[in-house]
């Protein structure tokens, strides 16, 4: 056995975000979020947010990942997207 110690990794998938992380770490977070209701948050007001829950439990996949399969982006980084900032999409 060498003296080299290969990182384990996972893509963990909720609903539409995708991950990258360690394997170990990544299916902590999967068993917590099982049983997980996907939610909006509105803003209702003077600071206050009411919260909408849908009927179906959150999409949670865990997949094993080589590091041979991970790149990093070069160049120009994305925008970062703000802390809380909802990510939906509504139909036309």
């Amino acid at each position: 056995m060498s003296g080299t110690t290969t990182r384990k990794l996972c893509c963990l998938s909720i609903g539409l975000e995708t991950f990258i992380m360690n394997a170990a770490d990544g299916m902590k977070v999967a068993a917590l979020l099982q049983g997980a209701k996907p939610a909006t948050r509105e803003y209702a007001g003077s600071g206050e947010f009411t919260y909408r829950t849908e009927a179906m439990d959150a999409e949670v996949t865990w997949t094993s990942v080589r590091a041979d399969q991970v790149s990093a982006l070069q160049g120009d980084k994305p925008p970062r997207r703000r802390r809380g900032a909802a990510s939906t999409v509504e139909a036309p």
